[in-house]
């Protein structure tokens, strides 16, 4: 995420014109988060649960949608590679913020 490559990021926000070389790189992070929320809300990208899934089928799966993106060595894309415990606590965050749910305690 933005935290293991902060600069990177807010380099993205400016060069989108959401940011300017005057805000920190926190602030042009906010502005590149806030602009793909409301992108994700213009384009209508259903959360998971508009899409029909089960908050419990779901959690049931995150170990193995875990085991099958390491095999696929996508998150050697990523500027800092995460560990299986992040990667599960990703995929945990997806379900909340795509539900617009406060972090509830598992």
């Amino acid at each position: 995420g933005i935290s293991s490559a902060p600069d990177r990021y807010a380099d993205c926000a400016r060069a989108l014109g959401l940011s300017d070389y005057s805000e920190t790189d926190e602030q042009a992070n906010n502005r590149l988060l806030s602009y793909l929320k409301t992108l994700n809300k213009e384009l209508k990208v259903p959360t998971l649960a508009e899409f029909g899934v089960q908050k419990s089928d779901f959690d049931a799966l995150i170990d193995t949608m875990c085991e099958q993106a390491f095999a696929s060595g996508s998150p050697n894309n990523n500027p800092r590679i995460p560990t299986l415990e992040e990667m599960i606590q990703l995929y945990s965050l997806l379900w909340d913020d795509s539900s617009e749910v406060g972090c509830e305690p598992s």
